[in-house]
């Protein structure tokens, strides 16, 4: 699956941001971040992704998720009665190491963004303190005064005996999973781009990649939605229409240039692809 990565606006002079939703609802697509993100849920339902974990969102439910670690959210809507609120907070990785090492004060937070590799959640008694500081937020009031309002936050975070870690794999061991994937994944298409007119299998394409026929079987999957002999059809057809709308080549050599050596069968899986036999598509798009 590939995640967006969402930018979180800097406000002008401020290290930080803090960010305030009344009743969120809808769904979060799945994203991440090149900041820390403390997020805080309060009367909220619905379901939360982090990683490989999924969790159910807690009437005071405040979590640290660590850079680049893929997340989404699904919210429900809440009876009216019980107005939901989310509180986010991002600050830079570079930010808050530099304060640590500049600032002995804050050491303790070292070992808590180390544990935070995996995101972590904390108490809901953690989540009350937080919020009720957070209540006290002044955006009237000096950088260096609002600032003082996370310093605060991070003590609280750091006091929480009993915060736990959420994600069995941590965010840098995702990176290097989705690095990894990528670098399948361009030279997969690199190979169909290649050798798509051939009479290419799934094992040939296994052996090609080093990896097992059921890895690329998933790979497939995962990232283009459909199997290997799917994607390799639309391959296929889509340089078919790009050889109707750019050449006069006869529709039966256009079939055997792209690999079908049956037209009947090309006129077919062409039709099913673009609603267009072949010289309708031609004709539409030449003319």
């Amino acid at each position: 699956m590939r995640y967006k990565l969402e930018k979180v606006p800097q406000r002008p002079g401020m290290s930080w941001r803090h960010k305030h939703q009344l009743a969120p609802a809808g769904i979060i697509e799945p994203h991440y971040h090149q900041e820390f993100e403390l997020n805080l849920h309060l009367r909220c339902q619905g379901q939360i992704q982090l990683g490989q974990y999924q969790g159910e969102l807690q009437e005071h439910h405040l979590i640290l998720i660590p850079p680049h670690m893929p997340h989404a959210v699904y919210h429900q809507n809440p009876a009216p009665s019980r107005q939901a609120e989310l509180h986010s907070i991002w600050f830079k990785k570079e930010w808050i190491t530099n304060m640590i090492f500049s600032c002995v004060e804050l050491r303790k937070m070292d070992y808590l963004l180390k544990k935070s590799d995996k995101g972590i959640l904390f108490s809901s008694q953690t989540a009350r303190w937080v919020h009720q500081r957070l209540s006290q937020l002044d955006y009237s009031s000096s950088s260096i005064q609002q600032l003082a309002v996370l310093i605060d936050i991070i003590a609280i975070l750091c006091q929480d005996k009993t915060a736990i870690t959420l994600a069995p794999i941590s965010s840098d061991t995702l990176a290097k999973q989705q690095d990894e994937n990528k670098n399948k994944i361009d030279r997969l298409c690199a190979y169909l781009e290649k050798n798509y007119a051939e009479n290419i299998t799934l094992s040939q394409v296994s052996r090609h990649l080093y990896i097992s026929e059921s890895s690329l079987h998933r790979l497939f999957q995962r990232h283009f939605g459909e199997s290997f002999s799917q994607h390799l059809t639309k391959v296929r057809l889509s340089h078919a229409a790009r050889l109707l709308e750019t050449t006069n080549l006869r529709v039966g050599c256009i079939a055997e240039t792209v690999g079908y050596r049956n037209q009947a069968n090309f006129n077919r899986k062409f039709k099913g692809y673009k609603q267009l036999t072949p010289r309708e598509y031609r004709e539409k798009h030449q003319s």
